[in-house]
């Protein structure tokens, strides 16, 4: 959550480049996947992205969409190096 805050945060202040921006873009988010299976797992990328996405104060520059899919993204980078959450 505190990834997506921070990587929202750049985007909006511009601290992030276009091309990194696009680069973020293009990793699988896997986010259509976990829509399809409606699981628990869904629901709290769901709920914690939407929390990041209010907290960062972006809504009125980045889409809650596009904050779920980088949630999602940023999520399956943790996953597949077994990154704590904490």
């Amino acid at each position: 959550m505190r990834a997506l805050i921070q990587i929202l945060l750049m985007r909006n202040h511009s601290a992030m480049m276009d091309e990194e921006w696009v680069s973020l873009q293009r990793l699988e988010s896997h986010l259509d996947a976990r829509i399809a299976r409606g699981d628990s797992q869904w629901q709290e990328a769901e709920v914690l992205a939407t929390g990041a996405w209010k907290l960062s104060g972006t809504e009125g520059t980045i889409d809650l969409q596009t904050a779920q899919r980088v949630f999602c993204r940023v999520r399956t980078i943790e996953d597949r190096c077994n990154i704590s959450q904490d």
